[in-house]
């Protein structure tokens, strides 16, 4: 009996001290996991603080030209990437609203850049026209590496949403949501069919962190729900080679900003600290992204945000906000722009 019950006691202790080393064993692998990932995390970082600070040629950029899709980009931010990545030796097929915008676009990159662009005009709220784009695209540059979803729209004018034009609104969403579904879906199916995989990137815009857009409601709406798409498609396209990811490319001194805006001051002041010039920001933005495709396709490296205003950089201009006072508008004159405007009062494409 007394065999008996210390085997009991016996098998009770076992089972008590399995029970702790099988709880301290997933305790420590939970803490293996956050570290490897704050590892992952950390390594990023750095190489985004490499690459800022790397000399050229030393920051991990793809050996190959890469060819890369943008859309909405005969002018403006789009237009403006698409010169960095074509001045780094890649392949680039444009896109934008307007024939005659693309038409001119495709001369200015063709001359300094010959047999490396090419595009097509069209509405990218339009699915079929998205479709014809990956299918032009493919036929000009072989196969995808890249693809930026970049079209946006907004009003001309500032406007209260209850005396908005129910077709305004609809051409906003359209254009700046649906455009980026219907261009996510076209790359990823046509990503999805090459060895190499791809990259997809979708141009945030102001609503995408959530911050209220009062008088532009449509863009803000259109523009908020990126990261919710990015985590979902993060999800959905693990394992197939196609990576998804945003760019915010903070405030570009484009048509798009200034929509409706040219006579408030209050923003015109807001532009003076924080708006760059659409090339400043490519040639910051283009390089990193260019970096994101040379790390390649594994599930860590999806969903990524590449930024060009952090808050760190944004509270250092808002520090020295008074060396800024009339970088971009004379704020004394009335906002008079003090740079060449030409183009910027025509919607941005």
């Amino acid at each position: 009996g007394v065999r008996v019950n210390s085997g009991g006691g016996g098998a009770s202790r076992v089972g008590k001290s399995s029970g702790a080393v099988v709880g301290v064993s997933k305790g420590k692998a939970r803490a293996n996991s956050r570290m490897m990932s704050s590892i992952r995390e950390f390594n990023w970082w750095l190489g985004e603080f490499w690459w800022k600070f790397a000399p050229d040629g030393l920051a991990g950029e793809p050996r190959r030209p890469l060819n890369v899709v943008i859309t909405g980009s005969s002018r403006g931010l789009g237009l403006a990437m698409a010169e960095a990545y074509l001045s780094r030796g890649d392949y680039v097929f444009i896109n934008g609203r307007r024939q005659d915008s693309l038409e001119s676009s495709l001369k200015y990159l063709r001359n300094k850049f010959p047999n490396k662009v090419a595009g097509l005009s069209g509405d990218v709220g339009d699915p079929d026209f998205v479709r014809m784009i990956g299918l032009r695209a493919k036929q000009f540059l072989g196969h995808v590496d890249v693809w930026i979803n970049n079209a946006a729209v907004s009003y001309p004018t500032k406007r209260k949403f209850a005396d908005t034009n129910p077709s305004d609104l609809a051409r906003v969403v359209n254009t700046n949501l649906l455009g980026i579904l219907y261009g996510t879906q076209t790359a990823y199916l046509l990503m999805r069919a090459q060895p190499t995989g791809g990259h997809i990137f979708n141009v945030e815009g102001t609503g995408s962190n959530g911050l209220a857009t009062p008088e532009f409601v449509a863009y803000g709406a259109s523009k908020a729900p990126l990261k919710q798409i990015l985590m979902s498609l993060v999800k959905e396209f693990r394992g197939s080679g196609v990576c998804v990811h945003n760019v915010s490319p903070g405030v570009a001194l484009t048509a798009l900003q200034l929509a409706g805006r040219w006579t408030d001051m209050d923003w015109l002041r807001v532009l003076n600290v924080l708006a760059e010039a659409p090339s400043t920001i490519a040639n910051d933005l283009v390089p990193r992204m260019r970096r994101l495709v040379c790390s390649g396709r594994g599930p860590g490296e999806s969903g990524k945000t590449i930024r060009y205003l952090t808050q760190v950089s944004i509270f250092w201009r808002c520090l020295t906000a008074g060396w800024r006072i009339n970088r971009w508008f004379d704020i004394w004159n009335a906002g008079t722009p003090v740079f060449n405007t030409t183009g910027l009062k025509e919607e941005d494409s």
